[in-house]
């Protein structure tokens, strides 16, 4: 019977992982070979953030107020019961969903479908 090699597992305590980390990129200098990447990406990070993240969060903050005359609000969730209480609403979402799905799993599976005819037809 043939015997199948299995790799000795090493077997190390967290603390001394942990205490050898900072020794181990001190060494490598692995820190700062991310310098240039990250100075890169931080001008799109910045507009993905700005443009993006920020107004949405701020939007779904304000979901949350309710208002009312003279600038007075009151927080609470009853925008989001009158909009889930909303005919139109639901069969908005319906029709999104049944939209969504004969899209896009179709076009998945063709993409799928072309990909593997274009796999047999290479040298």
């Amino acid at each position: 019977m043939k015997r199948r090699y299995q790799p000795r597992r090493a077997s190390i305590s967290p603390l001394a992982a942990a205490a050898a980390a900072p020794a181990l990129f001190a060494r490598r200098g692995d820190a700062w070979r991310w310098l240039p990447a990250a100075l890169l990406l931080a001008p799109s990070t910045l507009f993905l953030f700005a443009f993006t993240y920020w107004p949405v969060m701020k939007v779904l903050g304000q979901s949350f107020l309710v208002g009312r005359f003279a600038g007075q609000y009151r927080p609470g969730l009853d925008n989001y019961a009158r909009l889930f209480a909303d005919q139109h609403f639901v069969r908005g979402v319906g029709n999104n969903i049944v939209y969504a799905a004969g899209t896009i799993v179709p076009s998945l599976a063709l993409a799928l479908l072309f990909a593997l005819a274009l796999r047999e037809m290479t040298r």
